[in-house]
């Protein structure tokens, strides 16, 4: 830090809303966007498996098992099965 309050090798930027410091100190370049090779018939859905880990899916079914269950009335005539990962993944 220098005596004014600024960092060595950063640069002020004024944005619309507020100032942001830039590191000019380090220079980035490595590759960007996704790291995973993809096969050119990969569907979206197919993508979940990045976002959605195994507790993830457990959860949703927990949740919405236990959802269903306090919804419903004493006098609900309707049956309700409990959903499974399998399910909800389809």
């Amino acid at each position: 830090m220098t005596k004014m309050g600024q960092c060595v090798g950063v640069m002020p930027l004024k944005l619309r809303s507020r100032n942001v410091n830039v590191r000019t100190d380090i220079s980035f370049n490595e590759p960007t966007g996704p790291t995973v090779h993809l096969r050119e018939n990969t569907k979206a859905m197919d993508l979940r498996q990045f976002y959605f880990t195994d507790a993830v899916w457990n959860l949703i079914v927990e949740q919405t098992n236990l959802n269903a269950e306090q919804k419903r009335g004493p006098n609900e005539r309707l049956v309700w099965y409990p959903v499974t990962v399998d399910e909800m993944k389809a």
